[in-house]
């Protein structure tokens, strides 16, 4: 298969954004995986890779960063130039989770959320946008999150960062009408990718139950809808009729999202 062109995908090792990568593969993107773990970025590139057939042109390649770092979003920009990839698809799917009394969290860990989930995402977002709209098109995938219908406590941080990346990707798709350029905005709710700490039963009898979707088929509605440029999306019917309920439900989610997050999942 001939590549439609290339497609950068940060967090792409794991969880959604392994999956959206997966997605887009089989629309016939070459892929670029970037991730802070080379161990996790290869065994992504062995699984990916088996998807292709000996003839096929696409190709799969991957860098690591850790985008919480200051220069790492312009650094990979840089690497990206270098080799002459022109990036058709961003997806920033890369991201820090926090649930946790705020004032206690350390300022280094706060820095790294700000870093990540906004500094970079922004960064890059800029960067590829400016080269999309020069070449008349291209689609950017921005992952915000169910948290920002969520004001809670423990989650002020993570919600606050969130809600910037939607807010400053639905502004900016207004602004690129009419240049090519889309960008699908995405709040996912729950997604079984092991960052809240669920314990295995819990979290099987949360799919069951529609409570928490899996990576695979929230990356195929993320595919789905970034091909159709679909502008803001949050997957799953039953998580738009729960909105209106969130409010109601803050003292029981909030006690099970304290109750089961660990530290040590704090980054995709």
């Amino acid at each position: 298969m001939k590549p439609r062109g290339w497609a950068l995908v940060t967090g792409g090792s794991a969880g959604i954004g392994l999956e959206v990568a997966r997605g887009l593969l089989r629309k016939g993107y070459s892929l670029i995986l970037v991730s802070r773990s080379p161990q996790k970025l290869k065994n992504a590139k062995y699984e990916l890779s088996r998807e292709l057939q000996k003839s096929d042109e696409r190709q799969i390649t991957v860098h690591t960063a850790d985008l919480a770092e200051p220069s790492a979003a312009d650094e990979l920009y840089t690497w990206v130039k270098s080799r002459k990839f022109d990036v058709e698809v961003l997806v920033n799917s890369a991201g820090m989770y926090l649930c946790e009394e705020t004032l206690v969290i350390p300022r280094e860990r706060v820095e790294a959320l700000l870093w990540l989930n906004i500094r970079s995402l922004t960064t890059l977002t800029l960067l590829f946008a400016r080269d999309m709209a020069e070449r008349g098109g291209g689609r950017i995938v921005n992952l915000s999150s169910y948290s920002v219908y969520m004001r809670y406590g423990y989650l002020s941080l993570y919600g606050a960062s969130k809600a910037y990346v939607r807010n400053f990707s639905v502004g900016l798709s207004r602004e690129l009408r009419g240049k090519g350029v889309i960008i699908t905005t995405v709040a996912p709710n729950g997604v079984d990718t092991g960052l809240l700490g669920l314990p295995r039963r819990t979290a099987r009898l949360a799919r069951l139950t529609g409570f928490l979707m899996s990576p695979a088929r929230c990356g195929r509605i993320i595919v789905r809808a970034t091909m159709r440029g679909r502008r803001y999306i949050v997957p799953g019917w039953h998580n738009y009729l729960m909105i209106p309920f969130l409010g109601l439900l803050r003292p029981v989610i909030t006690r099970i999202l304290v109750k089961n997050t660990a530290a040590e999942h704090a980054k995709l």
